[in-house]
């Protein structure tokens, strides 16, 4: 059952409501060197967006992973409980991810 009974995108209050999981996935996150940028309700009911620090391909491959598993794994621990499913449920928005990149260049580098 998700944790609002609305779309929440950019509500001001329903993400304070989720604050005590969101809270501690930041800061341990941060703590074990995953660098999260901010938390915000996303479009689906329930749904949140975090949005991490960008990395080299593999890191931020890693730091990915890590966040899936220690959003699960904290939610477990407050009695509630974390999806990742593509499609949750049919009239629901899409879940699971987005991933934004940038195709840059390091300083001295040529693109070909």
């Amino acid at each position: 059952m998700p944790s609002s009974g609305y779309l929440i995108d950019y509500h001001v209050l329903q993400p304070a409501r989720d604050e005590d999981v969101l809270a501690r996935l930041r800061n341990e996150l941060s703590e074990s060197g995953v660098a999260v940028e901010g938390t915000k309700g996303e479009w689906g009911r329930g749904q949140h967006e975090i949005n991490l620090l960008y990395a080299e391909a593999m890191e931020a491959a890693d730091r990915h992973i890590l966040c899936k598993h220690a959003a699960k794994e904290i939610a477990a621990q407050q009695q509630r409980s974390i999806t990742f499913m593509a499609k949750p449920a049919t009239g629901d928005a899409g879940s699971s991810c987005h991933i934004h990149f940038s195709r840059g260049t390091r300083p001295g580098s040529k693109i070909a």
